[in-house]
């Protein structure tokens, strides 16, 4: 918060590239109270609806309600237009290969008052990867290197390496399957009194 404040406060405009599941909200949660101008763009307002309209399958259902109040929703390209007068963008996709997230930076590629968040991880190969390592990511076929600021903040909806661990001795089960992440064969150094599986794409596994 206290970055984007600081971008802000000069005149500059956050991008916050995330996912619609999940991390959408959560950034209308932890941002609604800042009194910043808030515009919400793609998939996750779809997503958002269906959480206003179950509730009561999380928790502070009505803060959460509250909090989108004070955002603006983006639905169509007119509206995207009028998100100049955003001080936040969240927007997906949030790992920049698609969606309006694009199309924010685009319009903010010179604009060295302004700054793109990174919030989630980000595979190899993706657009995120490559702002976050190389500074560049590609829009509509070319390489640009946007003068915006680039951070990364870990808001992590997943377990780390240790967390793992301690769950999986905590169940202790008759075998392990490791069917993500890039360090899997790290993790696998710390199961050594587990069977460990190790699927790749297309494998087939039948249990009995």
């Amino acid at each position: 918060r206290s970055r984007i404040r600081e971008v802000v406060s000069t005149g500059g405009k956050v991008i916050l590239p995330t996912f619609a599941v999940g991390r959408t909200q959560e950034l209308i949660m932890i941002l609604a109270d800042m009194g910043y101008n808030i515009y919400v763009d793609g998939m996750g307002n779809t997503i958002t609806s269906i959480y206003l309209h179950t509730p009561g399958f999380f928790r502070s259902g009505s803060e959460f309600k509250k909090a989108v109040k004070k955002t603006v929703p983006i639905r169509n390209q007119r509206e995207r237009l009028e998100a100049k007068n955003a001080d936040i963008i969240i927007t997906t996709s949030g790992m920049l290969d698609g969606g309006p997230v694009l199309s924010h930076i685009r319009g903010l590629l010179d604009d060295d008052k302004s700054a793109i968040f990174i919030t989630g991880y980000q595979v190899e190969g993706t657009n995120g990867r490559s702002l976050r390592e190389n500074g560049t990511l590609n829009i509509d076929g070319s390489s640009v290197r946007p003068k915006m600021s680039v951070e990364f903040f870990d808001l992590s909806a997943h377990a780390g390496h240790d967390d793992l661990i301690k769950f999986i001795d905590a169940v202790n089960p008759k075998r392990v399957i490791l069917c993500h992440g890039e360090m899997r064969e790290k993790l696998l150094e710390d199961l050594a009194n587990y069977e460990v599986i190790l699927p790749y794409n297309g494998n087939v596994l039948e249990f009995s």
